[in-house]
């Protein structure tokens, strides 16, 4: 591994140190006459000791650092800057995952404020259709906690995002859109979408088998059919 200015100057100031540590410790424990029988780690003595033990480990830990730092940055391609649509998008799964571990109001606050996020997202880049899918995710998640009356016009909704994002981009959405149409009851749609997203990739099998939007799908026979033929691609 070639080493950099400040890998090597940490280097050096590492060898100082145990040099030093070598080198004065057993000068101070044999011409003091408060340290008795030379022992170098007495307590009067450890103090000078445990510093200069510390600075040689600071020194290896900051080599260790900063030569991670260079490989990552000589491996890595650039961060791509973060502008206002990924970061109402962040700011969105953020308050999603914090939702699932809420209950009842305090979860759907939280998801409605996740909604928020994405649709600013979306205002401000209205051509992306990932914050669109990312609405869509959201009420998938209120769907779990909101009350019975309010499903159908929650479902609606996220039937209009999710097909306005397939729209700009076909087949981003189609996973979510089976989560859709399987609370809907619309298992024929589900299925068709399901084995588009397990085709595409945009989902997995492994994904699909835990995820409690798709349990009723699992009683119908085609569903382990389905299953298997996506395990299989990916082998």
């Amino acid at each position: 591994m070639k080493l950099n200015k400040r890998q090597r100057f940490s280097l050096v100031a590492t060898a100082a140190a145990v040099l030093l540590l070598l080198l004065c410790g057993p000068s101070i424990v044999e011409t003091d006459p408060r340290r008795p029988n030379n022992r170098w780690f007495e307590e009067d003595n450890f103090n000078e000791v445990a510093v200069a033990i510390g600075v040689a480990i600071l020194g290896v830990v900051v080599t260790l650092v900063l030569s991670g730092s260079h490989a990552a940055g000589a491996t890595s391609p650039p961060a791509r800057p973060v502008g206002p649509y990924e970061a109402f998008r962040s700011a969105g799964f953020g308050l999603v995952e914090l939702a699932r571990l809420q209950l009842g109001t305090e979860a759907i606050k939280t998801i409605n404020e996740a909604t928020r996020s994405f649709q600013r997202a979306v205002e401000v880049e209205p051509g992306r259709p990932e914050a669109y899918n990312d609405l869509g995710t959201a009420a998938l998640h209120l769907l779990r906690v909101v009350p019975g009356e309010q499903r159908r016009d929650v479902l609606a909704d996220a039937r209009r995002v999710l097909e306005k994002a397939n729209s700009l981009k076909p087949g981003i959405a189609d996973y979510n859109l089976a989560c859709v149409a399987t609370q809907e009851g619309e298992r024929e749609e589900a299925l068709r979408h399901l084995v588009t997203a397990l085709a595409t990739g945009a989902a997995s099998a492994e994904h699909a088998m835990r995820d409690e939007d798709l349990q009723s799908l699992r009683s119908d026979p085609r569903w382990q059919t389905i299953l298997a033929s996506a395990r299989q691609r990916v082998k």
